[in-house]
């Protein structure tokens, strides 16, 4: 096979994920194989629970998706263009318990105050986590993105804090 290439347009705050020195948000990436769309995106550093919808040519695309020809991607995040393709959606978008890991306890007081259902595990391993976002139907909070990236996350939720305190 022949390598080809794959342009990748990330909209909305995916652009956070690139970093200062991969901005704009069109990344190009030389292929030599056929590649799963999801690890195309996850190696640009955007973690997979971030993504909402991904067109492929403007066809919509799940994570399993193999690219194997030149292709064009966009790829936007959570509640990006609410009204298009509905059915197609990646990430589930209403969330009523959580777990939160242990860097993310002042958050975890806040929801609670709140009225939210929000478990912590402080000294909890992501192993531990992950087990207790499936066995309980919770999405997970964190910021760590090698736990974000991980295979069976589908219901997390990053908090990431810039450098004045706000929340992204």
């Amino acid at each position: 096979m022949s390598s080809f290439l794959v342009r990748l347009n990330f909209h909305g705050n995916l652009s956070f994920f690139l970093g200062p020195k991969r901005r704009p948000e069109i990344i190009e990436r030389q292929l030599a194989e056929k590649t799963s769309i999801k690890d195309v995106i996850e190696s640009c550093g955007v973690p997979h629970p971030e993504v909402d919808l991904i067109l492929v040519n403007g066809q919509p695309v799940d994570f399993y998706h193999n690219l194997q020809t030149k292709v064009g991607v966009d790829v936007y995040p959570v509640g990006f263009l609410p009204t298009l393709f509905t059915d197609k959606r990646l990430q589930e978008s209403h969330f009523t318990k959580f777990v939160s890991d242990g860097h993310l306890g002042r958050l975890t007081r806040n929801l609670r105050l709140l009225g939210l259902d929000v478990a912590y595990l402080n000294a909890a391993e992501d192993r531990q986590l992950l087990e207790t976002m499936q066995r309980e139907n919770r999405a997970l909070l964190t910021r760590d993105r090698r736990l974000l990236m991980h295979g069976c996350a589908k219901r997390l939720l990053s908090a990431v804090a810039t450098c004045d305190g706000t929340n992204r």
